[in-house]
């Protein structure tokens, strides 16, 4: 157990969502990571983050925070539009926790909104794990299928 609180972690995850999300911040940097994005990244997660998205569609990914920025920026080339996420409530305890994330993005003209729960494992006060659950796995991927 660490030195850290649920309600620290409970409020990691809030401050996370949010930088990640303030407006103007969905506009991308050189490298194609959203400027908030990459904020929240280097200040909330731990270099060494491991990052899991199930599926088999193009965005299915297990790897380390470099080669999830890499896989962000693809994201956002793809689907265009503006992203965004309605965090509908987050939970935290012991070293654990979870938030509930509704997202809209658009592909082709075609809007899509879907549900997901993001797993976080904490470490030293950061986050070091992160693992992604779809409401409806076979929708994502088809919706991002190239």
């Amino acid at each position: 157990m660490t030195d850290y609180d649920d309600a620290y972690y409970r409020q990691l995850l809030t401050d996370a969502y949010q930088e990640i999300y303030r407006e103007g911040d969905q506009a991308l940097g050189a490298d194609g990571v959203p400027v908030g994005l990459r904020r929240a990244s280097d200040r909330f997660y731990t270099e060494d983050c491991r990052f899991t998205v199930p599926g088999r569609g193009p965005y299915a990914f297990s790897g380390g925070k470099k080669e999830w920025h890499a896989m962000v920026a693809r994201q956002m080339t793809e689907l265009t539009g503006t992203w965004s996420c309605e965090v509908e409530a987050t939970f935290a305890s012991g070293d654990w926790g979870v938030a509930l994330v509704i997202y809209t993005a658009e592909r082709d003209g075609q809007p899509f909104r879907w549900r997901r729960a993001n797993v976080y494992r904490f470490r030293d006060g950061k986050v070091c794990e992160v693992r992604t659950y779809e409401h409806d796995q076979y929708e994502f991927d088809e919706f991002t299928r190239p």
